[in-house]
């Protein structure tokens, strides 16, 4: 049986080096040439990640018809053919000569996509698929810090969440069901704060997409106000529930939104230091 450890520290792997993959603009030709290497690798790594894991999917949807097991090995095995066809013709096209550094843009915009997708899927694989299997028990853990932002005050307030998702892992594997109070309070501060700094970079910068990235924030900061809420009024409110809101939310705001903010802040000369 596959190792679920190797399978992890492949996890790791390839989030650094989709990490590394950052097109800064203008880019010179040594740049562009380190950005094809660092696609092909990432392609091949990806390639050699999903040949080591089929024996794990081979497993599950060997299941009985119908089951829950089943079901989900099968989800997961379309999404990583998926990923794994994306990843290919992305490669075939961005890796040629010439054409990272002719068109930045729309390579940093194509990459964003990938990466996406690359963080949905592990948190699927090491939420829901690895437990599953003969190997268990299986403790999932956030394995990708999303891409850094290059803005000090917005890089700090994702490692604070990502260090309260980890108390939030702590308690949950020491047997814990309900959050707490302070967790609640704490997470609903995060997003003030967090979101109100964000909200003035964009307003600065009279960011086209302020709006769009203003209801997200909103739909999140309900959310949390929501289990802050429940919890001061002494309703039944899940760790895991709160964990899972905060992974699929974060995961993906950061590495699509915020990307996408950067990107203009960037492009404007607004960045900050």
């Amino acid at each position: 049986m596959t190792d679920l450890a190797e399978l992890h520290r492949e996890h790791l792997a390839l989030g650094t080096l989709a990490a590394s993959i950052e097109p800064l603009e203008p880019l010179s030709a040594p740049a562009a040439e380190r950005l094809r290497r660092a696609v092909l690798m990432f392609s091949t790594r990806l390639s050699e990640h999903f040949a080591h894991e089929d024996p794990i999917l081979s497993e599950l949807c060997a299941a009985p018809d119908g089951s829950a097991v089943r079901l989900a090995g099968q989800a997961r095995r379309r999404e990583a053919e998926s990923l794994a066809a994306a990843t290919r013709d992305f490669t075939s096209h961005w890796a040629r000569p010439g054409i990272i550094e002719h068109n930045t843009r729309s390579f940093a915009s194509a990459w964003s996509v990938l990466h996406a997708a690359l963080f949905r899927l592990v948190k699927r694989e090491e939420g829901e698929i690895y437990p599953l299997t003969a190997s268990a028990p299986w403790q999932p853990r956030p394995v990708l810090v999303p891409p850094e932002t290059g803005i000090r005050e917005l890089d700090d307030d994702h490692a604070e969440v990502f260090a309260l998702i980890g108390g939030l892992r702590a308690a949950i594997g020491g047997g814990r069901i309900d959050t707490d109070g302070s967790s609640v309070a704490t997470l609903a501060a995060y997003a003030e704060r967090h979101f109100a700094r964000e909200e003035s970079l964009m307003e600065g910068s009279a960011y086209p997409g302020l709006e769009d990235h203003r209801q997200e924030h909103h739909r999140a900061r309900g959310i949390l106000m929501g289990y802050r809420n429940d919890h001061l009024d002494g309703r039944h409110v899940e760790a895991a529930t709160v964990l899972a809101f905060l992974e699929d939310w974060l995961l993906s705001h950061i590495a699509e939104a915020d990307q996408r903010m950067v990107a203009h802040l960037r492009a404007s000369g607004r960045l900050p230091g």
